[in-house]
């Protein structure tokens, strides 16, 4: 963005909140960081449900995914991996997904909930495979949908098999069901 634009936006931020935020919203979509003021608004005005909107546009902005629907926790997220991401961007998305979690807890959604706590584990853990586990288990005892717990450990398995692979050379992909 220009420098007019950061200046009008910090002079909006701190004169006219309602400009600062609906400049926040038609920005989101190309800068995550937007989003932040944006998920704080609608917190403060006790509106989980505008703020689960909020926190799944920022998260699909910082991912870089261009499509008509946000991402959501049910989702793979292994096709985000393929972008370098700061360590910026790390700790951001593993702070949405917790603010996301407290979100659906507070809607009373205890799937997305567990959801989201299980993609975290899934973003920093991805190959520690006890730790993938007993978040797989604990998923399941949050109230975690089986469906989705399917879907997501059927990634999880599928991209650690291709990363083994690539760890080893092999092209080979006779022994597929014998990964563990």
């Amino acid at each position: 963005r220009s420098v007019w634009h950061r200046l009008k936006h910090a002079y909006d931020e701190r004169f006219d909140s309602a400009t600062h935020l609906r400049t926040c919203d038609e920005h989101l979509d190309t800068n995550w960081r937007y989003g932040e003021p944006l998920i704080a608004a609608a917190l403060a005005r006790n509106d989980p449900a505008a703020a689960e909107g909020l926190v799944a546009r920022t998260v699909s902005s910082l991912l870089r995914l261009k499509c008509d629907q946000p991402w959501l926790p049910e989702q793979p997220l292994w096709e985000a991996r393929r972008y370098g991401r700061s360590p910026e961007e790390d700790r951001a998305l593993l702070d949405l997904l917790t603010r996301w979690e407290a979100v659906a807890q507070a809607r009373s959604d205890g799937a997305r909930a567990a959801s989201c706590r299980l993609q975290r584990t899934l973003w920093t853990a991805a190959d520690r495979w006890l730790d993938v586990l007993a978040a797989f288990e604990d998923f399941s005892k949050r109230g975690g949908k089986p469906a989705v717990g399917e879907e997501l450990f059927a990634a999880w398995r599928a991209h650690e098999v291709a990363t083994c692979r690539g760890c080893q050379g092999e092209a080979d992909s006779k022994d597929d069901q014998s990964w563990v």
